[in-house]
């Protein structure tokens, strides 16, 4: 999955997408979490039918690879899974 980093993300939204130990591992990189939830969810065929919440990209068993780059002047976050 790819995501652009956005410069602020409402306290809302991260609340309503992190699963509860997510939000105790929370350190402000909400792209990274939200790509490596779509990048999971593709990867099991899934998608995200439900509240992102219910995918815990630190229970789940995957394997995250995450790499950022830049492009014109943007951020973009990468996330692969694996099992």
């Amino acid at each position: 999955d790819i995501e652009k980093v956005r410069p602020y993300y409402k306290d809302s939204l991260v609340s309503k997408c992190l699963s509860e130990n997510e939000k105790k591992e929370y350190d402000g990189d909400f792209a990274s979490l939200w790509c490596k939830k779509e990048a999971y969810a593709k990867l099991t065929g899934e998608g995200i039918l439900t509240y992102p919440s219910n995918i815990d990209t630190l229970l789940c068993g995957c394997k995250f690879e995450l790499m950022r780059f830049f492009y014109e002047e943007s951020a973009y976050v990468i996330a692969a899974a694996a099992k």
